[in-house]
């Protein structure tokens, strides 16, 4: 039995030996494609993120560019009003239906002179502001309160109320 037993051991042996000769490279190759799929997870994930985080600063970029385009637009549309403004002031005048402010500031120039020329009833002491002028905190702001100012200082240029 002696001989048997070591014949069989030796065959086991010879078997594993076999089975590790060739499981082993199998096993490795087999961990190192596992490691290489887990390294190139890795990447994926690393260039995911760094796509992503690119294409969140286009979108800030492009969101502050149509930013930037909306308020261009605004501007211009803007001067086309202001543009549009003057070229209505410039067709009055052109028509002669806007002699009245001509005639107002050179009336106003001549009349400067003489004293209560500006002051006397019927005067237009009114003049024509842009839109976008500073008023000042204390000036009227609306014709409303223009008007009310003017009769106010008619009424102190009159004398006193009459009882009537």
């Amino acid at each position: 039995m002696d001989t048997w037993m070591i014949v069989v051991i030796v065959v086991v042996a010879l078997v594993l030996l076999a089975l590790l000769v060739l499981v082993l490279p199998r096993a490795r190759r087999r961990a190192q494609a596992k490691a290489r799929e887990r390294e190139l997870e890795q990447r994926r994930e690393q260039v995911v993120g760094e796509n992503r985080a690119q294409a969140e600063a286009h979108r800030k970029s492009a969101a502050e560019a149509e930013q930037k385009a909306r308020l261009a637009a605004a501007e211009a549309e803007r001067e086309r009003a202001e543009a549009e403004v003057r070229e209505q002031r410039a067709r009055l005048h052109e028509h002669g239906m806007a002699d009245d402010e001509l005639m107002g500031d050179s009336g106003r120039h001549r009349s400067a002179g003489t004293p209560g020329a500006a002051d006397a009833p019927g005067a237009d002491d009114r003049r024509p502001t842009p839109r976008h002028a500073e008023r000042t905190p204390d000036a009227p702001a609306d014709d409303y309160q223009r008007g009310r100012v003017d009769e106010r200082r008619e009424q102190s240029t009159d004398g006193p109320p009459r009882a009537g």
